[in-house]
């Protein structure tokens, strides 16, 4: 309250409690003071009084709600399990948090699992869905109750009503990780209950056809049987459960993708080491050191692929592309790059690093593949290999248009000079050499040659010989293009699509130049060479895919 000009002290009361004005300067007071309830709230100054009936609203906490039901996220085949949550809070004067908590149903003692929801500013009305991956959390698979919780700014919650569904849960194949997760989830609901635990752990232990006799295996349930007997607290039990759940991993997803873990941790730290800029001899030590650390997992890596597929009786789905693509040479390759840092030639190491990346890249996300699958991906190349094929024969049709134009051109002798010269020859005149004839100093046929001097050459003709240009550079265009689709699906070119590219070259520049002669011959060795390089892409196929 403000009160200006006028002389005296003023007061305020609300109801009968009193405040005091303090002053501002010679003639302005002011007082300050919380409405906690209604009343009315008066000034007096100096016999006189002004008065206001005031009503205090209270402050409402916030309130909250699901709305639609929690439960599992729509995810693509082969993804990890998620859980969605839609929430929707208000507040009379603004939100100041909002997340969701998670109970265990058959235990509300255990401590929730609170997912935070980011909030801009402090709005008075929000909603949106949080998706959370909680796989791997103990409790997966279990009964849960969740609620909205959202705060104002003096500390009010709000709370909506419970809505229960089951956390959803990664699925796994192998029957001894659901045995070990079956374990895991029975001690989140009775965690009081360890000696049992660890009595089917120990069970589970003595059962080495079940993990193909693994060591590690072994170990690792006597490990976690142990631990939950000689533990204490709800801490030996979280231990036990994590590592169980890292047990699970290790025998549905196998040795590959363990060490394919490994391999991108190895990645990784010869990335930082080179980063960190290696201008010291310490540093310099340790990029060679993370380099050979990358060598070994690689090696580990290659062996597990191996490993897996000679068990399964399946391949590893390498690309053909990549001739380099085995152990030897990925090897080498590293060991280069740590030869090129030892020598403190770091341009020519992160050359070596970006290509061993490349096929790292590659490697790491190969996985043993079943002859079904194999099958298919060969089904779906061949597929690609034989529209190629097609293109192929579509180039010969085109040609030949071509070649029937360049030989229905008049005025143009459309024999070969060899064939000339033999005319002449059985007339009893000995050949000429023509103006322009390759003949005059080359040997061998001359339709194999390029034609003769410029200034000797005809002037371009028609209008229609030069749009054949234009097309027969255009039809050349697109045997490049697919030259490179076919190398990149099979590896390789046959050559002799190379000397139809040679050919149709040849005819571009003949019919620039007016000699249909040329371009005809051109054109004719560019389509014998397309018809065998579509046999030699047939023959490339059945070799590679079947």
């Amino acid at each position: 309250v403000n009160v200006t000009g006028g002389s005296g002290e003023p007061s305020l009361t609300l109801n009968s409690d009193a405040t005091s004005f303090h002053a501002l300067d010679a003639a302005s007071w002011q007082a300050e003071r919380d409405i906690g309830v209604s009343g009315i709230l008066s000034v007096q100054r100096r016999g006189g009084a002004q008065s206001w009936t005031l009503t205090a609203i209270p402050d409402q906490p916030p309130t909250t709600a699901f709305p639609e039901p929690p439960g599992p996220a729509r995810t693509t085949r082969g993804s990890t399990p998620q859980v969605r949550l839609p929430w929707r809070a208000s507040d009379d004067y603004g939100l100041a948090s909002v997340g969701i908590e998670l109970r265990l149903r058959d235990r509300a003692d255990a401590p929730p699992v609170k997912v935070p929801v980011p909030l801009a500013g402090t709005p008075k009305t929000a909603a949106g869905a949080a998706t959370q991956d909680l796989s791997a959390h103990p409790w997966a698979g279990l009964p849960v109750q969740g609620r909205v919780v959202a705060r104002d700014a003096p500390g009010q919650a709000g709370n909506s009503a419970d809505a229960e569904f089951v956390l959803p849960e990664r699925q796994f194949d192998n029957p001894l990780a659901r045995a070990v997760l079956d374990i895991r989830r029975q001690l989140s609901l009775t965690p009081e209950e360890r000696n049992p635990a660890a009595q089917l752990l120990d069970v589970l232990a003595e059962q080495p056809k079940t993990y193909d006799y693994s060591a590690g295996v072994a170990l690792n349930m006597r490990a976690v049987s142990s631990l939950l007997r000689r533990g204490r607290g709800q801490d030996a039990v979280d231990d036990a459960q994590a590592r169980m759940w890292e047990l699970a991993l290790a025998l549905e997803d196998g040795a590959p993708d363990r060490t394919a873990r490994a391999l991108e941790e190895a990645r990784q730290a010869m990335r930082d080491a080179v980063e960190a800029k290696p201008d010291t001899p310490e540093k310099q030590a340790e990029l060679e050191k993370r380099i050979e650390e990358l060598r070994e997992a690689i090696q580990r890596h290659m062996e597990a692929l191996t490993k897996q597929a000679q068990k399964d009786g399946t391949e590893i789905p390498l690309d053909p592309n990549s001739p380099a693509m085995n152990q030897r040479e990925l090897d080498r390759m590293a060991q280069e790059m740590q030869k090129a840092a030892k020598e403190g030639r770091m341009d020519d190491a992160k050359r070596q690093m970006a290509e061993l990346e490349r096929l790292l890249e590659q490697l790491q996300n190969a996985r043993p593949e079943s002859g079904e699958a194999r099958e298919q991906r060969n089904a779906e190349r061949r597929e690609r290999g034989k529209q190629q094929q097609n293109a192929v024969q579509d180039m010969v049709r085109r040609e030949g248009a071509l070649v029937d134009r360049s030989q229905s051109r008049p005025n143009a002798d459309r024999r070969l000079p060899s064939q000339r010269d033999a005319a002449q020859r059985q007339s009893g005149n000995q050949p000429q050499p023509q103006p322009g004839d390759p003949s005059e100093n080359q040997p061998g046929d001359p339709s194999q040659q390029p034609p003769g001097n410029p200034a000797q050459r005809p002037a371009p003709g028609s209008a229609q010989r030069q749009t054949d240009a234009k097309q027969q550079r255009a039809m050349r265009r697109a045997l490049g293009e697919l030259m490179q689709r076919f190398g990149d699906l099979t590896g390789q070119v046959p050559p002799s699509l190379g000397e139809a590219d040679t050919a149709m070259r040849d005819a571009t520049q003949a019919l620039q130049d007016g000699r249909d002669d040329f371009a005809g011959a051109a054109q004719q060795r560019a389509i014998e060479a397309l018809q065998k390089g579509g046999r030699d892409m047939g023959q490339a196929m059945a070799r590679q895919f079947g």
